[in-house]
């Protein structure tokens, strides 16, 4: 582990950088978040699947997103909603 880094309560990070992550929601094995990847860039949202580790955008846009919210429908597929300004001021998608 990078020293740079506290040590997690309970195991590993979700995400590691120095960035700026914030706003999460967990529904059981997914997690969602805000995340800034370079300074002054746009938010975007990631997913961590927690059972198999693979981290992925759900969104990468010139745009910005935010508050990431994640529900499961009645099959068990995971639905992730978000906040953008991709209309010049912040809508629900």
């Amino acid at each position: 582990m990078d020293k740079k880094y506290p040590t997690p309560i309970g195991g590993d990070f979700v995400t590691l950088g120095p960035f700026n992550n914030s706003t999460p929601d967990v529904d059981k094995n997914i997690v969602v978040w805000r995340t800034v990847y370079e300074s002054g860039g746009n938010r975007d949202i990631y997913l961590k699947n927690l059972s198999t580790g693979v981290e992925e955008p759900i969104t990468f846009d010139l745009y910005n997103q935010s508050s990431p919210a994640i529900s499961r429908n009645a099959d068990g597929e995971a639905i992730i909603v978000w906040a953008d300004t991709r209309n010049g001021n912040w809508d629900k998608v």
